[in-house]
């Protein structure tokens, strides 16, 4: 028979001489020493002189010494898993299986995990072996891509055996043979049947390996019709890889070996068939349970280790650069060394903002995505996916994670056979590891309700001592003080500075070394001193205090008791406790409403108790495209790491104001400033200067400043003189406004476009037009209405181009910047004498986040989202209005993107008993709003089915109070009672 390889790339398993081994064995049992030296005889003659084995696969060692194989072929064999990290251990173990082999000396030594790479005394014995002749050459055996790379770059090592079959493509999309190549490194492969996976029955495969099933079909399919067997098809597909310098393969008995002998002559027929393989391994994307058989039957010991890129306190944290990689790498490789862990898995959630958390680690670990913000769920399900055993829970959080502490908490936690172990707080914190076992994570999956249970997996174990057995792991010295975590940046330059000094001389250093290197540089610890431990636990547990179901649409929400503690502390220093009239607790039922706001995330924001709530409020309007928005922080914490402020002007003026005279029809230039009252001043003076005029007519609310304020009802502090300058005008009344014109010399018209329901048509038109008769300027005030209705504003809307219009609240999702933009001969006169200077006006933080607000703004469907959820909400309230029959007391107002309820009173009730009422119920039912409702990007028909149900409950509540003309029992707390109302009843 001619071969088109050379014999000596096939390299003879042993595995299956000293057991059991592969789902396939055509034995059901150990070969016997007999049938062994058969397989080994017709090897032999078959011209295969190379035998691979190990101290683990039972007496295959002693079979082989016995058949004294050493003397006719080169041997390779593996150093124990358990061995001891000394140079000495390693030599004790080598002799001992050279003892077993009866030979003096061996073709290669290997590691049986990658992990021992990384420890010094096994290395050192690694290196003694080679260089005392007792092994020729140094390998590796590996499971994953990263650490067969990790292996390549290792200079000590010659040879890395991976597992290599038709199923698994991952070492091609690694690169895994190309950097070999360039390093000179052999690559061996094995498990080339997938332990006799790819030759079962695909029914039977599936049954074996949950999803393999549909794989082995379609290769056998495609075996069958190019006219080979599955096991031919396997065996030529890697023995035809020109990357794989040998291919280890296993065998029953001298028939299976003489099978694959005859597998060569077949070879210079294989072409099609393993271009169609080809085609099938590179679409499949089986998950690493499938494709590792130490992974079939579960996994006694799984470590997960959760992490998510939305962090609120510092975003991203796990991705941060540490050294030169990101700091969930450093973890993950930390944890590796591990003597206990069986197989570590990255836990992230499945949302698109963790989609670069994956894609960063899949090459370091395996994956498993679940919800995102039920972290219980999500390591239940991952546990129950791997069969797991016993979990050990680390959090992403922790870069100086010691792996021999975890090993003593996983030896602790199965010695006194416990449900659940963990670390005292005695330890640092960054080193928390806790342990469980399978049906105490599985009681909890099904049993915690609280928040606190959910977010933090654990919670429910602790607290029911009287179902678990629960262990600790205590510390000698009392470490509580330290902190090695990450949730700040304060946190991740000490992370930073431990790195700088250790890992490079010792990537796999200790807590002994980072206590040692505090005690030299006690400094380092100021860093992040002070921060409060746990901090995330604590704020969970606030919200489980009374209310034990958090969600909209639920019972009342859990005591506002931190709110009412910080609303005495800031009425005590600020008037009203608050810097905005509109965001002051008079706003709310006092005692039944929150005051204060912990973090935000979408279109929801939790109160500092812990209270989760729709937020329609939406900071008055500024948040266009949801808080805690990826792009816009990415965006911010770029230009933070730059400055905000400096003594010239960033490039970011210039873009920010190009952008604007883009997509603002009547921008031609722009003056940047820092809130609405700032932009419609500066528009009012730069009217003024141009037409040497004093008197402004206004329509709608223009901010705090004299000019504007002074005309309404808030004027205390206004000088008279200044107060005569300006007088409203009624909105849709083009016969009031020219009478007005008529009777004093203008110099600028203002107002706000859109009022109630809009313009009438043709209106604006009017309006622009009366103004120009009368030699005034028109001055768009779309504070409120820019970039929220259109991405050009009412002046997009409606096709009317007013001289100058203020932009704010919208442009830059919740960041503070405004803008006076308009015709050139006016902006101009800022250059001639017009005073419109700041000194935060070209605040470059601000303007990062308003180019990456409007980009989004620019997204296609993104005013159509937001007008179609306005629709459902406006509509669902004019139809319960109708339902409740409360036509008399409520009316639906505004266009749908900016609607709601306006209140009347009725009989002894005022409109503010009825909106007391109305502001009650919504709160209870987890809505944040005042009667008008804004909306961001992150409003969903979900949370527009929740307003509307919260809206029912609240209208059967005042059409209760309106029918007994009393708040008696229906009002709990005090009633909505603000300073400044912009619409006077």
């Amino acid at each position: 028979m001619v071969f088109l390889f050379p014999t000596d790339k096939l390299c003879l398993g042993t595995a299956q001489m000293g057991m059991n081994y592969g789902v396939n064995n055509a034995l059901h049992r150990q070969p016997t020493e007999e049938e062994c030296f058969l397989t080994l005889e017709a090897a032999l003659e078959a011209g295969i002189s190379f035998f691979d084995t190990a101290s683990v696969y039972g007496n295959a060692e002693e079979i082989l010494g016995r058949f004294r194989l050493a003397e006719k072929g080169a041997i390779t064999t593996k150093l124990r898993a358990d061995c001891e990290d000394t140079a000495e251990a390693v030599l004790t173990e080598l002799e001992k299986s050279l003892n077993r082999l009866q030979t003096n000396s061996i073709y290669c030594y290997m590691l049986h995990r990658s992990s021992d790479m990384h420890r010094k005394g096994i290395m050192a014995g690694m290196a003694a072996a080679k260089s005392r002749g007792l092994a020729q050459k140094i390998g590796v055996s590996v499971y994953e891509p990263f650490e067969a790379i990790e292996a390549i770059v290792n200079p000590q090592i010659d040879i890395v055996q991976i597992p290599c079959n038709v199923l698994d493509n991952r070492w091609e999309k690694a690169g895994v043979f190309e950097k070999a190549k360039a390093q000179g490194k052999e690559i061996q492969a094995r498990s080339v049947f997938l332990q006799g996976l790819l030759l079962m029955d695909p029914k039977d495969a599936e049954a074996k390996v949950a999803g393999s099933g549909v794989y082995v079909e379609e290769f056998q399919k495609i075996s069958k019709t190019h006219g080979f067997t599955p096991k031919e098809a396997a065996f030529l597909f890697i023995l035809g890889n020109e990357n794989i310098s040998q291919v280890v393969f296993g065998v029953d008995n001298a028939e299976q070996l003489e099978e694959i002998v005859e597998i060569f002559g077949k070879t210079d027929s294989f072409d099609a068939c393993k271009d169609e393989l080809k085609l099938l391994q590179q679409k499949i994307n089986l998950p690493r349970k499938v494709l590792s058989p130490y992974l079939w039957d579960g996994v006694k010991i799984l470590a997960i280790v959760q992490a998510r890129l939305s962090s609120s306190r510092l975003p991203k944290k796990v991705l941060q650069d540490v050294c030169g990689k990101p700091m969930i790498i450093h973890e993950l490789e930390r944890l590796r060394n591990s003597e206990q862990i069986n197989h570590i898995v990255l836990a992230t959630s499945e949302d698109s903002s963790d989609d670069e958390l994956a894609e960063t680690v899949a090459s370091v670990a395996d994956i498993y995505r679940g919800n995102l913000n039920d972290v219980l769920d999500r390591y239940y399900k991952c546990a129950k996916f791997y069969n797991a055993e016993h979990v050990v829970r680390i959090t992403g959080d922790c870069p100086v994670i010691d792996w021999r502490i975890v090993d003593e908490v996983i030896s602790r936690h199965l010695s006194e056979k416990n449900d659940y172990t963990s670390l005292t707080e005695r330890f640092p914190d960054g080193l928390d590891t806790e342990v469980m076992i399978f049906s105490a994570l599985e009681k909890s999956w099904k049993e915690a309700k609280l928040p606190s249970e959910r977010e933090h997996v654990t919670q429910y174990v602790k607290k029911h001592t009287e179902i678990f057995k629960i262990g600790e792991y205590d510390n000698k010295e009392d470490f509580s003080n330290m902190r090695w975590t990450v949730d700040e940046p304060r946190d991740l330059e000490f992370i930073r500075q431990i790195f700088k000094a250790l890992y490079l001389k010792n990537s796999d250093f200790t807590t002994q070394d980072v206590l040692e290197l505090l005690e030299e540089n006690p400094k380092l610890k100021e860093i992040n001193c002070g921060i409060e431990r746990n901090e995330g636990l604590k704020k969970s547990l606030q919200a489980d205090e009374k209310l034990k179901n958090i969600q909209y649409g639920g019972s009342h929400m859990q005591s506002y008791k931190k709110s009412k503690e910080l609303l005495n502390r800031a009425l005590k220093v600020t008037p009203l406790a608050a810097q905005t009239y509109s965001k002051s607790y008079r706003y709310f039922c006092l005692g039944c409403a929150p005051s204060f706001m912990e973090r935000g995330d979408g279109c929801y924001i939790y109160d500092v108790d812990g209270n989760k709530f729709i937020d329609y409020m939406c900071a008055l309007g500024p948040i266009t495209v949801g808080y805690n928005r990826k792009e816009v922080n990415e965006a911010v914490i770029e230009q933070v790491n730059k400055f905000a402020s400096a003594s010239l002007q960033s490039s970011l003026e210039v873009e920010l104001a190009e952008k604007l005279c883009q997509i603002v029809p009547c921008a031609e230039m722009v003056r940047f400033v820092k809130n609405g009252s700032d932009a419609t001043t500066s528009a009012i003076r730069l009217a003024r200067a141009y037409t040497g005029k004093e008197k402004v007519l206004m329509s709608g609310y223009h901010g705090m400043h004299d000019w504007s304020i002074g005309a309404s009802e808030n004027h205390k502090g206004v000088p008279e003189a200044v107060r005569s300058l300006t007088e409203n005008f009624k909105y849709n009344d083009l016969q009031d406004l020219e009478e007005k014109l008529k009777n004093c010399d203008i110099a600028a018209v203002i107002l706000e476009p859109i009022q109630s329901d809009g313009p009438k048509d043709g209106y604006l038109q009017g309006v622009k037009e009366l103004s120009h008769k009368y030699g005034a300027v028109l001055i768009f005030d779309e504070v409120v209405s820019g970039f929220r209705y259109a991405l050009g504003g009412a002046s997009e809307l409606y096709g009317v181009k007013p001289d100058l219009a203020s932009f704010g609240k919208g442009m830059a999702n919740g960041y503070a910047i405004s803008a006076v933009a308009g015709r050139k001969e006016l902006l101009e006169q800022i250059e001639r004498g017009v005073f419109v200077s700041t000194t935060f006006g070209g605040d470059a933080v601000s303007m990062a986040a308003a180019l990456a607000t409007i980009k989004i703004l620019e997204q296609p469907g993104f005013y159509e989202h937001i007008k179609s959820i306005g629709n459902i909400q406006r509509s669902g309230i004019v139809k319960l209005i109708e339902k409740y029959k409360l036509q008399n007391v409520l009316s639906v107002t505004g266009l749908p993107v900016h609607a709601g309820i306006s209140f009347e009173g009725c009989g002894s009730l005022s409109y503010l008993d009825i909106q007391s009422v109305y502001s009650q119920e919504m709160i209870n039912s987890g809505i944040l709003v005042f009667a008008i409702y804004n909306l961001n990007a992150a409003h969903t028909e979900k949370e527009a089915m929740a307003y509307l149900d919260a809206s029912e409950k609240a209208f059967a509540q005042i059409k209760k109070a309106v029918d007994a003309d009393s708040l008696d029992g229906i009002l709990v707390g005090g009633k909505v009672d603000p300073v400044f109302k912009r619409n006077i009843k």
